[in-house]
C-alpha cells in the first residue's frame, strides 16, 4: 500500500463539473476523524401542515403535509392525496424520520391519541400519546421518530388516528415531518 499526497484533485475533462470517483463498488472509503470534507445526508425534507384535518375516531387517517420547509432532491409530493417521501433512484439506504403533531379533540375527553408511519401503504411504526394518570387533555402532542433501512421506490406517509373511545373528533392543529438519508451507516 501506498501513500498519495496532492495539493489538488481535479476531474480530467470537466474542471469543475464531472463526478470524481474514489474506490470501486462495495470498497469503504474512509475520511478520517478530522478529513473536514463536506458530507451530505441527502435527500433530506421538512414539510409541516398548513390545514385543519378531521381524524375520526378508530380510523386511520392520512396527515395533510402541504408546505414545505425544504426538500433537497423534491421528493416529498404534497399533492393532495399523496403526502408522502419517496426514495429516489440511487438514494436507497438508512432513512431517519421524526414527527411532531398537535391533535386537538371538540371536547376535553382526549386520553389515547395515535401516530402511524406507513411504508409502501401499510402501517408499521406506532406513536402513541398516552397518559397512565386519570386527566384527559385538549391537546395532545404525539412525536417520535424511527430510522429505517429503504429502497429506491420505497415511500413513506404519516397517519392519525383518536383512540379515545369516546366519539371525539380530533383535528391536527399543528405538525410537522422531517426526515433525511444517514451516511456512513
Amino acid at each position: 500500500m501506498g501513500t498519495v499526497f496532492v495539493d489538488n484533485i481535479k476531474h480530467q475533462s470537466s474542471q469543475g463539473s464531472g463526478t470524481i470517483t474514489i474506490g470501486a463498488s462495495g470498497e469503504k472509503v474512509d475520511l478520517g476523524a478530522t478529513a473536514g470534507g463536506t458530507l451530505t445526508n441527502t435527500p433530506a425534507f421538512s414539510v409541516y401542515g398548513s390545514a385543519q384535518t378531521g381524524v375520526t375516531e378508530n380510523v386511520s387517517t392520512l396527515s395533510v403535509f402541504t408546505s414545505e420547509h425544504y426538500d433537497t432532491d423534491n421528493a416529498f409530493d404534497t399533492s393532495a392525496s399523496n403526502y408522502k417521501f419517496t426514495v429516489p433512484s440511487g438514494k436507497a439506504g438508512k432513512y431517519h424520520f421524526s414527527v411532531i403533531m398537535a391533535l386537538t379533540c371538540n371536547t376535553n375527553q382526549c386520553f389515547l391519541d395515535e401516530v402511524i408511519l406507513y411504508k409502501n401503504g401499510s402501517g408499521f411504526y406506532n406513536l402513541y400519546f398516552w397518559r397512565s394518570d386519570s386527566k384527559r387533555y385538549q391537546t395532545n402532542y404525539v412525536g417520535g421518530s424511527a430510522t429505517l433501512d429503504l429502497a429506491v421506490g420505497d415511500y413513506i406517509q404519516v397517519y392519525s388516528r383518536n383512540r379515545t373511545g369516546n366519539g371525539s373528533t380530533v383535528t391536527h392543529t399543528g405538525y410537522v415531518f422531517t426526515g433525511h438519508r444517514l451516511i456512513g451507516v
